[in-house]
Parts: structure tokens; C-alpha cells; sequence
């Protein structure tokens, strides 16, 4: 039986969940909306929720 690969990658990208624009523009850039990060990092003292976007090479 012959070996098999498979070659694919992917890039994940993480913006806050209040950077609409960033957003706007991954999705501009061929990412899709995967799913939204609940209380996922701290900024200045502020738990926020990030947006997780993807695209598959």
C-alpha cells in the first residue's frame, strides 16, 4: 500500500470580539467565522471575547 500525505494548513486568527473592522476584513479575506471565545483574554483589567476565524490552505 503506497504512503499518502496529506498537505493541507491552516491559519487561525483570533480578534477581539469589539474590533468589528478586523473582523470585516478577515472575512474580506477569505476566513470564515468558526465559533466566538467567551471571556477568552484580559485587556486593561477587561475580560473580553475574541472571535475565532479560520481559512484552509
Amino acid at each position: 500500500m503506497p504512503s499518502r500525505s496529506l498537505d493541507f494548513a491552516a491559519s487561525l486568527q483570533e480578534p477581539y470580539a469589539t474590533n468589528l473592522a478586523s473582523a470585516r476584513v478577515l472575512e474580506k479575506s477569505g476566513f470564515f467565522l468558526e465559533g466566538i471565545l467567551r471571556a477568552n483574554v484580559v485587556k486593561e483589567d477587561r475580560i473580553l471575547d475574541q472571535f475565532l476565524y479560520a481559512k484552509i490552505k
